[in-house]
């Protein structure tokens, strides 16, 4: 997460410390959420990772899949940003 914040407002993309080429979104939209939606459970915001039509939540681009190397099960993990 560090990473997503050090960068400026005016990227569109950078490349993690793996290799991974993450999308922030495009530094022209104004007033436009962008990224997965956002819904309230439990009194908690949590991220909606179901991939519903465009525009209301455009999931491409704004994140990766990412395996982490020391895991012996090979699980795969979706990252995406919001």
């Amino acid at each position: 997460m560090d990473q997503f914040l050090d960068q400026p407002l005016s990227s569109s993309s950078f490349v993690d410390a793996l290799g991974n080429t993450c999308q922030l979104g495009d530094p022209t939209i104004k007033n436009s959420a962008q990224g997965s939606n956002v819904a309230i459970f439990n009194f908690q915001p949590v991220i909606v990772f179901g991939s519903p039509p465009s525009p209301q939540a455009p999931t491409n681009g704004y994140g990766f899949t990412y395996a982490d190397p020391n895991d012996p099960s090979g699980t795969s993990y979706d990252v995406r940003g919001r």
